[in-house]
Parts: structure tokens; sequence; C-alpha cells
């Protein structure tokens, strides 16, 4: 399994959202959890991007200023609530709406051997989409804080030219939204290189759980198509809802030495599960496996999740991990929460 999956990752080290070459992959994991006897669910999804959030926005800031020339105060409450929506697109895109492509989504369940009483999530993707697609080879952090800044000062100026009776300032407005505009339909880097060290890695633990089944915990791969914007784990949040508890770890390749906890993480920065980190720093001493807690900027498919304040935490696996440690850690967290 494992060498069919590295030469489909050699062969399509990009695999953009609803592409062939992602399909190709989906075929892969739903032939290999067939293999295993587990029954694949397909879920539909909608695919956002975030030129797409700036494009919306423009054209509802277009209309705000022409609503603010005749009625100031209702064209100003729309812009900033604009804005708000804008700069709330990270964690759940509103915005994005407008136009939106399709992906799957590969949902897998491994039943509890008795009664469950809790749930793990396990998420990889198989996309390589980015999450944020920046123009001009622009740092996407940097992308979505200037986009932020221009929207900003849109407002602002709106603002002040309704406090001071300049309407010259209104005006100024336009030059921002222009810029903004401008943002919206310059062409980006959409997808990078990367292998399936995740998907792989999921796939191994649950060959490893048919043989030792959980007694309690069911447990659901989580394969997502869709990583711009987070667009593949939108649903996500629904499985976290119930009496029962639910622990949700994703997975995701970067290039590093050891595995790492991702302690923090986001342009809005948000932490993750705190009694996920220990018990995953409780797991690693045990089995001697390296782990480092870290923090990045960037966004993992966990932050939908930890903004709600679930029980979820993102493992950064290195690029050339042999997935040895990383099965171990999986199913000996599982194990742990099992008593």
């Amino acid at each position: 399994m494992r060498n069919h999956f590295k030469e489909l990752s050699r062969e399509y080290p990009e695999r953009k959202s609803g592409s062939v070459a992602a399909a190709k992959v989906a075929q892969a994991i739903t032939a290999q959890a067939a293999a295993l006897n587990l029954k694949t669910v397909t879920e539909k999804i909608k695919v956002f991007h975030f030129q797409k959030s700036i494009l919306a926005f423009c054209l509802g800031s277009l209309a705000a200023f022409l609503i603010g020339l005749y009625l100031p105060l209702p064209g100003l409450i729309l812009e900033t609530a604009l804005w708000l929506l804008l700069l709330g697109e990270v964690k759940r895109p509103v915005l994005a709406g407008i136009k939106t492509e399709t992906a799957e989504n590969l949902v897998v369940a491994i039943p509890a051997r008795s009664k469950e009483t809790q749930k793990v999530v396990l998420t990889a993707a198989y996309d390589t989409s980015l999450f944020l697609s920046a123009p001009l080879g622009l740092n996407p952090y940097w992308y979505w804080g200037l986009s932020l800044s221009l929207g900003l000062v849109i407002p602002i100026l709106q603002s002040a030219g309704f406090m001071l009776a300049f309407d010259t300032l209104k005006f100024w407005s336009l030059v921002p939204l222009i810029l903004l505009a401008v943002f919206s339909i310059l062409p980006g880097k959409t997808a990078f290189s990367s292998g399936l060290n995740g998907c792989i890695a999921l796939l191994e633990t649950a060959s490893i759980l048919l043989r030792f089944r959980p007694s309690i915990t069911t447990v659901i791969l989580y394969f997502t198509g869709g990583s711009s914007l987070n667009s593949g784990v939108q649903k996500l949040p629904a499985l976290f809802k119930g009496e029962n508890p639910t622990y949700g770890l994703n997975l995701v390749e970067q290039n590093r030495p050891e595995i790492g906890i991702i302690n923090r993480e986001g342009f809005l920065p948000q932490s993750g599960s705190l009694l996920l980190k220990e018990l995953l720093i409780e797991v690693a001493a045990d089995k001697s496996i390296p782990v480092k807690s870290i923090i990045t900027s960037e966004v993992t498919p966990s932050y939908p999740l930890l903004s709600q304040k679930a029980n979820a935490i993102s493992l950064a696996v290195p690029a050339e991990e042999t997935n040895e440690n990383l099965r171990e850690l999986l199913v000996g967290f599982i194990r742990k929460i099992e008593h």
C-alpha cells in the first residue's frame, strides 16, 4: 500500500481540489478502505477561495458606496459589516460563497466494538490546494493582512467623510477598493507539492485498529479534498456535537525533522486542546517517540474547530516520515483515551 501511494504522490505532486490528480488519489483511498472491508462515504463539498472573498467584498463595498451617497449611515453600516465578514473568512467563509467549485471528502468509520461512548476523528487532506492563494508571490499571511488593511481603510474614509461632512473623502475610499479589486483578479499559485504521508498514516492506523478494535471508541477517518480556506472541514464541527465526547487529530505535512504538536496556530491565533496536547506528549514519552510543541502562523484544518473550543489539535508530520512513529502515536493516543 505504502509504495502505491508514494508512486501516486510522485506522479501527482500537486493535487488541486476537484482535479483529475485528486480524483486518482481519492480512488486509491477508497480502494484501500475496501480492501480492509471498510465502507467509504463520499461527501460533496463546496470549495472556497479567498480571492473570491475579496471580489465579493469589493462588489458589496461598491454597493455600500452608492447607498452612502444618498443614505450615509446605512451605507457605512453595510461597509463595516462587509469588512467584519472579510475578517472572519479564514474561520468561516461567507463572502467566498459568491462563486464556488466542488470537490469530495471521503469518510471512513471504524465502529466501537461494544457501546460507543466517545469518538476520535482523524483528519488528513489528499489535495494540496493552498489555504490562501496569494498573487505576485506574496506571503499568504501578508497578503491576508494587506487585504484586510485596505478593506479597513474604506469604512474609515467613509466614516470620516460622513462625520466631517466632507464628501471628497468618500470618493477617496474608491482607491483602496480599486486596489482590492485588482488583487481579486491577479493570478497566484493555487497548489503546492506534497506527499501523502497523512493519508497513508490514517489507512495504516485503520489496519492496526481492525485487528485490535477499540471497545468504546468509534474512529472516523476524514480524508478532505478541499484545503482552500479549509473548505473540506467546514462540515466537521457537526461531528463534535452530541452528548458523547469527540476528539480530533489533524495531520498536516511539513518539512521538519520530527513530529510537531501544533500548540497554537493561525492568522488570528487559536490554541489547540491542552488536554490532547498533554495526552499526546504522555504517549510519545511512553513510546520514546520524539515530538516537539510548536507554534505556527499557518492555518491548519483544526482551525474551525479551535474557534469553537472543540477538543482538537494538529500534528505536523515530517515530509520524510516513515509513519512508524506516527502510527504508534495515533494508536497509542486512542488506547490512552480508552482507559
